[in-house]
């Protein structure tokens, strides 16, 4: 789990609000594992910023969809080239540019 996200008014708070912050903390949100004070700081947050609020429901929109698909459901083709992709990236050496 990740540090506590701590409210905007706790100045000098080694934990700030910040939309890094509030999207790093999602899993820890959308799996029930984030405490009540850190959740009221999360759903305030995405109230107020909607850059954040649009990528959690991207992020909780994609949560659905993959769930509802099935191995069988998946072309060959799709996911021979999903393989030959992720063992090709596997290879590379990371980029230098972050």
């Amino acid at each position: 789990m990740h540090d506590k996200i701590d409210a905007p008014h706790h100045t000098g708070s080694p934990n700030p609000v910040t939309c890094q912050r509030v999207t790093d903390a999602i899993i820890d949100y959308v799996s029930g594992e984030m405490d009540a004070e850190t959740t009221a700081v999360f759903e305030s947050h995405l109230r107020m910023c909607s850059d954040c609020d649009a990528f959690f429901n991207t992020y909780r929109g994609t949560l659905r969809a993959t769930r509802s698909l099935a191995y069988e459901h998946i072309p060959p083709e799709l996911s021979d080239r999903v393989l030959q992709f992720l063992r090709k990236a596997m290879q590379e050496p990371p980029s230098a540019n972050p």
